[in-house]
This record gives C-alpha cells, structure tokens and sequence, in this order.
C-alpha cells in the first residue's frame, strides 16, 4: 500500500497543522493565567492573626507573582484614603 498523490499532500498539511497546534499549546502553557499584581488586605488585629494570615501565605507560595500587603488594625481604616480600593468607583 502507498499513498496518492493527494493523499501525500493531505499528509504533509495534517502533519504541519499538528505540529503547529502542539506548538500553540506550548506557548500557552507556558504563558499560563498566573495571579500576578498587588493585593491590599485589611482585617481587624485578631481576626487577620488568627485566620487570614494563614491564607495569606498559603496563596502567596503558590501565587509568586503575586505581592500582598496585610493590614491588621483594631481601628476602622478609611479605605480609600489607604489605597484598599479605587477612588473612582
């Protein structure tokens, strides 16, 4: 058995077409969806020690790109005026 004419030219153009979709999937694998950019955290004193500390690291270790400021006060934070969000929403 051989193949035709058009048979070897449809082999040449699937084989290109896998190539090229393994090659995208390389690419995309290594350009993944990390987490990346700044979080600003606030929680009262206790709390945040207590719990979201613990998350906070977790997240952190598998999020490298990822930079993350926790702020624990016992005292109301204005939020805004702390950069804890946006101004303009």
């Amino acid at each position: 058995m051989s193949l035709t004419h058009n048979g070897r030219i449809y082999l040449d153009y699937a084989r290109k077409v896998t190539t090229t979709i393994e090659d995208m999937n390389k690419l995309l694998r290594q350009q993944s969806d990390e987490a990346e950019g700044l979080i600003r955290i606030n929680a009262p004193f206790g709390f945040g020690r207590r719990y979201v500390s613990r998350f906070v690291a977790d997240f952190i270790e598998e999020n490298p790109k990822v930079e993350c400021q926790l702020h624990l006060s016992d005292h109301p934070l204005n939020l805004i005026a702390n950069s804890f969000v946006s101004g303009d929403t």
